[in-house]
């Protein structure tokens, strides 16, 4: 694989890292607004729901993310960012499977 390739396909992890970041930011600043609007355990839910679901919730926004860059013609950079995808599904839930079921 090429220079140009190589770098192709890390500038699609880092655009999948960079919505992933911002999707986590939005879902924890969700559960701080929730925590102390509501003093309950509702933002425990929310949290479970949230974290311990997230990678189900990609597929929300990554796919069409993927659509939108194949219809571009830049197929390289929708495998970074199904690899950068991947990679935090399952980050995400080997610390999910530590957390609640250790």
């Amino acid at each position: 694989m090429s220079q140009s390739k190589k770098w192709r396909v890390i500038k699609g992890i880092l655009l999948g890292n960079f919505a992933n970041t911002i999707a986590l930011s939005l879902i924890l600043l969700l559960i701080l607004y929730i925590h102390f609007q509501s003093g309950g355990y509702a933002y425990f839910v929310l949290g479970f729901v949230g974290v311990g679901g997230f990678f189900i919730w990609q597929l929300l926004y990554l796919i069409p993310l993927c659509i939108w860059l194949k219809q571009k013609g830049k197929l390289l950079m929708m495998k970074g960012v199904i690899i950068a995808a991947v990679i935090t599904a399952l980050t995400i839930g080997g610390y999910v499977l530590y957390l609640f079921f250790r």
